[in-house]
């Protein structure tokens, strides 16, 4: 949180969006991800969370120090990020594909009680919460263009 509002700050204040012309966005995208990755460095050192760290620092970013980088430097940097989600999630799903061809043994009993655990589950919560919300009126939203009635 600290590094995001200092971000803010110093995004603010430092006006590296006036080198934008000699450097392009890219030197607003470099100092921005190294604010974003700077917080899970230090709390992977400190044996803290990482993954916590970051989820404050993007959540702080986004909304303090994200409207102080020049429009170049926001639509560049949407996109890098958007492709670094992209990258990660790709990864990730590659990661766990693979890992399903690995022989792992699991016992039919906890499989059965897995499931039944999970049908239980959405049974209790999906049927009680459906009643009360086909039991309330539905009010939908008036556009703008309509008038009150």
């Amino acid at each position: 949180l600290l590094f995001g509002c200092f971000a803010a700050l110093l995004f603010k204040h430092v006006h590296l969006h006036d080198h934008t012309r000699a450097h392009g966005p890219h030197l607003e995208l470099a100092v921005f991800l190294v604010f974003c990755y700077a917080p899970y460095l230090l709390a992977e050192c400190l044996s803290l969370s990482g993954t916590v760290a970051i989820l404050f620092t993007g959540s702080s970013m986004k909304r303090y120090t994200f409207s102080n980088l020049s429009p170049e430097a926001q639509s560049f940097t949407e996109t890098m990020i958007a492709l670094v989600a992209h990258v990660a999630e790709a990864f990730i799903f590659i990661d766990l594909g693979t890992s399903a061809w690995q022989t792992y043994r699991a016992s039919p009993v906890l499989v059965v009680w897995t499931l039944l655990a999970c049908f239980v589950g959405r049974a209790a919560h999906v049927y009680p919460i459906g009643f009360v919300l086909n039991s309330l009126p539905m009010r939908y939203p008036r556009r703008r263009f309509e008038k009150a009635e």
